[in-house]
């Protein structure tokens, strides 16, 4: 193995292991208690009919925790969904620079040791599970780009969806595709996406 494989290695394997390092060193805090609040509604009919009231976000993420929930209510098994998709996030998006970038270096390291995307990854929001569906969906779109596969279509179109039902932004990463399908239709196929956005509208 090169060396520059060892260095991606181990950045990737950095990346993770901050997303985990004092995962429950805080307590819940302000935002958190609102998922765990909504966790505890009985019915969860009436907890997404609050969630359409008063929320501005759509409820999948909300639905996961209650999930969660119904085990455990502690820092750690809560917050272990965050940091799953947040660590998962980290390999998603070095095979995404494989497709489109030929320096990875940098790109991954500046996301791998990203704050932000550290703290996401500790806290019960929808951030990293956000992150991690939209690089995964622009991953899909690009190999599905290139190889035309049925396996490749269904994996974009369900990243897309889930996508769009974790978060009101999820609608830019989707619309950011639709553009790139518009500005590159002399080299992408358009009629390959035809169905597969109707499918995702």
């Amino acid at each position: 193995m090169d060396r520059k494989k060892l260095y991606l290695i181990f950045i990737t394997l950095c990346g993770v292991f901050l997303r985990f390092f004092h995962l429950t060193k805080k307590c819940f805090w302000c935002d958190e208690f609102l998922a765990i609040s909504l966790s505890r509604i009985p019915s969860f009919s009436d907890m997404v009919r609050w969630i359409i009231k008063n929320d501005a976000h759509p409820p999948l993420f909300y639905s996961v925790i209650r999930g969660v929930f119904q085990f455990t209510q502690s820092e750690f098994g809560l917050r272990l969904i965050p940091f799953l998709f947040g660590a998962g996030a980290v390999f998603i998006f070095y095979l995404l620079l494989k497709e489109t970038e030929e320096n990875h270096l940098l790109p991954l390291v500046l996301f791998s040791f990203s704050p932000a995307a550290i703290l996401w990854s500790q806290i019960v929001k929808s951030y990293s599970t956000l992150t991690f569906f939209s690089l995964l969906s622009l991953f899909m779109f690009l190999k599905y780009s290139k190889t035309g596969r049925p396996r490749d279509v269904t994996l974009w179109i369900i990243s897309s969806l889930i996508t769009l039902y974790l978060h009101n932004y999820g609608v830019i990463i989707i619309l950011g595709e639709v553009i790139i399908l518009l500005m590159y239709r002399e080299k992408i196929s358009l009629k390959l996406f035809l169905i597969p956005s109707i499918v995702i509208f």
